[in-house]
Formats: structure tokens, sequence, C-alpha cells
């Protein structure tokens, strides 16, 4: 996966973070969701 990384520009992975970043708080609030809704 490494090689991958080095061929992307700066600005790619910024937005890739940020994208990852919300994909990530989807995925918690999806899971803090299912969590209330077993309780």
């Amino acid at each position: 996966m490494s090689y991958f990384w080095t061929n992307l520009p700066i600005l790619d992975i910024g937005q890739m973070a940020k994208t990852n970043l919300l994909i990530l708080m989807k995925l918690i609030s999806n899971q803090s969701q299912h969590l209330a809704n077993i309780s």
C-alpha cells in the first residue's frame, strides 16, 4: 500500500483524510444509534 501513498500529491492526501474523517464520523454515529436502539 505504501507505493500508492508515495504517488499521491500532498493535497490529495489532505482531501482523503477529510473524506476518511467524515466516513469515520458517519460510522460512529450509526454505531451509536444502533447501540441506542438495542438498549
